[in-house]
Formats: structure tokens, sequence, C-alpha cells
């Protein structure tokens, strides 16, 4: 969620009090209240998003006062194109698996479970379930797992995370569904 404000001067740096630094990351009062907490929950997280996903490599360099952060200042280099390239790429990808790909520990092919066979096996797979709730998708649950098996039998395409979403995302629109 950053990113907008980051984009909006030419500096390559700016400082926030940690007051600032919860409200832009958008942790609400009581919540994380330890610094550490506050980075490994919310800033290292957003940074990683941040810097797979964007033309920008970001890092956040913590100030004490004392024993305590008072202040953290973020640094922002834009990417070489090459960088930029592969940032767009796993901007496109499904973000099912992103944490995996930032930490390489996602598997190279079978990184998630199979698509559900079976009647009404959308409705209780949290994994493929998450996928049709991303997309937006409104059409029925049970006809749109039909539809995608037909469809990738059809076409002999594989049942993958993306192409389930990008076929859930159309189907509103196939379906007149606003």
């Amino acid at each position: 969620h950053c990113s907008t404000h980051f984009g909006k001067t030419r500096s390559d740096r700016e400082t926030f009090t940690v007051k600032h630094l919860r409200e832009v990351l958008g942790v609400p009062d009581g919540r994380h209240k330890q610094f550490g907490h506050l980075k490994s929950r919310a800033l290292d997280p957003a940074i990683a998003e941040i810097n797979a996903t964007s033309r920008w490599t970001l890092e956040a360099i913590p100030h004490k006062t004392g024993r305590s952060v008072t202040s953290v200042t973020i640094n922002w280099t834009e990417k070489p194109l090459a960088e930029k390239r592969e940032a767009k790429a796993e901007l496109n990808r499904h973000s099912a698996g992103r944490k995996q790909r930032q930490d390489g520990t996602a598997e190279r092919i079978a990184d998630h479970p199979p698509f559900p066979e079976h009647k009404n096996g959308l409705r209780y797979n949290d994994f493929w379930k998450r996928i049709y709730d991303d997309a937006g998708c409104r059409a029925d649950l049970e006809k749109t797992r039909l539809g995608f098996i037909e469809w990738t039998t059809k076409t002999g395409k594989p049942r993958t995370p993306q192409l389930f979403f990008n076929f859930c995302k159309d189907e509103n629109e196939r379906k007149g569904i606003s």
C-alpha cells in the first residue's frame, strides 16, 4: 500500500516516525506494539511485496533513541530493466504462493493442490476457493468448477491457479454478471 506514497516525491529516502510508519502500513493502534513485531509482521512483508512486484527496491533502516526504535528511514532505488521485467512477471502471477516464491521455498511445478474433481469440491477446498474469491467471481461455484474442467479438457490446458483465476475473472462477463 505504501508504494503510491513513495511515487510522489523525487527523493530516494524518507524518514518516518514509528507512529507515522504504523499509519502508512495500516497497522491499528494496539497491534504489534513492540517494534520487532511491527517490523516482522508488517514492515518486512510490505517491503518484500514491493521489492517483488514493483520497479523499486526498498530498504528500511531503524533509528534508535536509547534502546527504543523511534524512527525508520526507507530508502528506495529504481531497479535495472531486467529486474523490472522480473517484478512485472511476478505481479502478473497469482498472489497464491508469492511469499514462498520470495522466500525461495516454492516448489517449481506442484506448488498447489490438485483442482477439485468431485461435486462441490470447490466449496471445501480453501486454496482453490480463495482463487475464485480473489478473482471476484460471483457465478455459481459448481458451474464454474464444471466449466473450468470442461474448458481445460477441451483446450488441453493445465489446471493451474493462474488459469483458474483468469477463467473465474472472465466467468462474470460470460454469465452477464456485472
